[in-house]
């Protein structure tokens, strides 16, 4: 019976570039766009604020504003977060894609932004 050796791969580690592990703990800003109707305005409110309830950090900037004839409203969040903490943004933005009263909704890193 033989008996082989395993050689590791890589001799050495693979190069981290100097300061990744903070940059990818730093908050990002992100904005999210919805557009609903506007007798449900509080209800998408109170979801989106439910939802974002675990990201640490500053509190959302929430704004509204009437759109067209009057019957809908764009609500716009702007936010930081790190990284890992952008999962929430994902599940918040299927979420609101999910109520009957929402027409549109989408998100975007705002680069520049928030500072």
């Amino acid at each position: 019976m033989h008996r082989y050796q395993f050689k590791p791969f890589f001799k050495h580690s693979l190069p981290v570039a100097p300061g990744a592990a903070a940059r990818a703990e730093q908050a990002l800003p992100y904005q999210i766009t919805t557009l609903c109707r506007i007798e449900s305005v509080a209800d998408v409110e109170r979801l989106i604020r439910q939802c974002l309830f675990g990201i640490q950090g500053a509190a959302p900037a929430i704004s509204h504003e009437p759109q067209g004839q009057g019957k809908l409203t764009r609500i716009a969040v702007q936010i930081r977060c790190t990284v890992p903490e952008r999962a929430s943004l994902v599940r918040l933005v299927s979420r609101l894609g999910l109520e009957k009263s929402v027409r549109s909704v989408c998100w975007q890193s705002m680069p520049g932004r928030l500072n």
